[in-house]
């Protein structure tokens, strides 16, 4: 059974579900009358996170428009006609944020096809882990040129003299050369080679239509450009080489004006419904979502790619089948109460952990999302699913570091304590509610007063205002302990401010004084009050 369009008109929910992903994002329609024959439609809001640029400002420009002025045209010039023509095609850019700082990016554009074709294009841009910006005007222009070609989806060749000089990944593969050092020993079989005496003219030839062998000998069809360069001390034949497409015919869109500029979602009307289903299962398989929706009887009547390659079926194994047949029958009793919800016609949210072929046991944010027909009943419910594993792993890590620094802070032979702006408790170490005689547990969240007597209070309270202000406060005092009486301490009142400057607590450090001691003592060493200043940020928050 081959796999159903999604239930139309969710083009709203699928802004949702982009806007849920990590990955920037951006979607650009043909544009006969622009620069570039293509303009953004749509951006997400990671895109707008990663560049500064809204949706408001990113509709209508060039899909070009981020890239930094130190980029090859050249290389500018074949992302512009990757969108126009509508190629798949990646590449590796440096672009500008709308602050001015640069980044380094993946672009990848895949294009989205109707059989009269869409005229669509959806790009994702993801920062490359080396995200070091190099100089401009560095010398090393061939490692650039080297760089930027491994990146290239076209095959590139250089030779002199039927020599092999350099060939980059994409020569390699289109040719099925196990190594690159295999790829230098000779040129492959191709036809009619151009020589580097001058004749085709320097700069890009006409498009030479040839036949090829690959090494295994399955034939190519083959597109080629020649190109006369200076390399390494002489001139040098640049092949460009791509394999032969078909011609396309693409349908005449409506004028620009005709046409609303905004997302997806506001194409106009006259567009036919065919379209946007299209464009809606297109989107839907690029996402890196788990998407799927499911008939009231459980039985699905849609999931996307990424859906089919974490339960590892083919979709035609999924659509029509009941959840059961697809998953397990513990799953299925896993998510009795929670499909209950969703077909009462409430949306669901939940975290959880399963398991799937091949990547193990993986923690999943789930929303379940009602779907309701014309007379608002619920004939079914769409599954939004995204892979938070690497969230949860670094708040694991993080709690274990916070668990490991409240054992630290135990151990510190001092009172140490955190109060909020409305002098409640958020945080007392094992000797403060031990020298209280109150369990840990029992002072969180209560005003200090319930633990500190009024004159008591009374006397500390200049020294809270001061604190409270933003100041530093030390002091020296007598008090009666419950659970070891009268005891002299050295008191710190530490002010923690957030990102803003504002003071929104204070830590309080007190230490014993032995007697005779004018300064603190603490088993021959002194607590470094910096250490426990640098504890704002994790203890301040509990």
């Amino acid at each position: 059974m081959a796999p159903t369009d999604p239930p139309t008109a969710h083009l709203s929910y699928l802004k949702s579900v982009l806007d849920c992903t990590n990955d920037a994002l951006f979607v650009t329609e043909q544009d006969p009358n622009g620069p570039m024959g293509s303009r953004i439609c749509f951006v997400n809001d990671a895109f707008s996170r990663l560049t500064g640029y809204s949706l408001r400002d990113a509709t209508g420009m060039p899909p070009t428009f981020l890239c930094a002025e130190y980029n090859n045209p050249s290389v500018i010039d074949q992302v512009g006609v990757a969108f126009e023509q509508r190629e798949k095609a990646t590449f590796m850019l440096l672009n500008s944020r709308k602050d001015g700082s640069r980044f380094r990016a993946e672009l990848f554009i895949n294009p989205l096809f109707d059989n009269g074709g869409s005229g669509h294009v959806v790009a994702i841009q993801r920062v490359h882990p080396d995200n070091a910006v190099d100089d401009a005007g560095s010398d090393a222009v061939e490692g650039r040129f080297q760089s930027l070609a491994n990146n290239l989806n076209e095959a590139i060749l250089i030779y002199r003299d039927g020599q092999p000089l350099f060939a980059n990944h994409a020569y390699v593969e289109l040719f099925g050369f196990s190594t690159m050092a295999e790829a230098l020993r000779e040129i492959s079989p191709l036809m009619n080679l151009p020589s580097a005496d001058g004749q085709p003219p320097p700069g890009h030839a006409q498009p030479v239509h040839c036949e090829a062998l690959r090494t295994d000998g399955l034939p190519l069809q083959l597109v080629m450009r020649s190109h006369v360069i200076d390399w390494r001390g002489g001139p040098a034949v640049m092949l460009t080489i791509d394999r032969e497409k078909p011609a396309r015919h693409p349908a005449p869109r409506p004028a620009a004006s005709s046409r609303a500029r905004s997302v997806p979602a506001a194409a106009s009307a006259s567009r036919p419904k065919s379209d946007d289903s299209l464009l809606l299962r297109e989107l839907m398989d690029s996402v890196p979502v788990i998407l799927a929706h499911k008939t009231r009887d459980l039985r699905y009547s849609y999931v996307n790619k990424t859906y089919a390659d974490w339960v590892g079926l083919p979709r035609d194994q999924i659509v029509g089948h009941h959840v059961c047949a697809v998953r397990n029958e513990a799953h299925y009793q896993l998510m009795k109460s929670r499909r209950a919800g969703v077909l009462a016609g409430n949306t669901v949210h939940y975290t959880t952990q399963c398991e799937f072929p091949g990547r193990g046991l993986c923690d999943l944010r789930t929303t379940l999302i009602p779907q309701r027909n014309a007379a608002g009943e619920v004939e079914g419910y769409f599954s939004l699913v995204q892979d938070i594993t690497d969230l949860k792993d670094i708040e694991r890590m993080l709690r274990q570091r916070e668990q490991q620094l409240h054992v630290i802070i135990d151990s510190v032979p001092a009172l140490i304590s955190y109060r909020d702006r409305n002098l409640r408790y958020q945080y007392v170490n094992r000797q403060y509610h031990e020298w209280y005689g109150v369990r840990r547990e029992d002072m969180i969240g209560r005003h200090m007063t319930e633990f500190v007597d009024l004159d008591r209070f009374r006397l500390l309270k200049p020294y809270i205002d001061r604190v409270l202000a933003g100041e530093h406060v030390r002091h020296t005092l007598s008090v009666v302990f419950p659970s070891v009486g009268k005891r002299t301490v050295h008191i710190n009142f530490i002010p923690h401010k957030d990102e803003h400057g504002h003071v929104v607590g204070f830590f309080s450090l007190s230490q014993e004084l032995t007697p005779g001691d004018e300064k603190p003592h603490l088993a021959g060493r002194r607590v470094d009050h910096r250490a426990v200043e640098n504890t704002a940020d994790s203890i301040g928050g509990e």
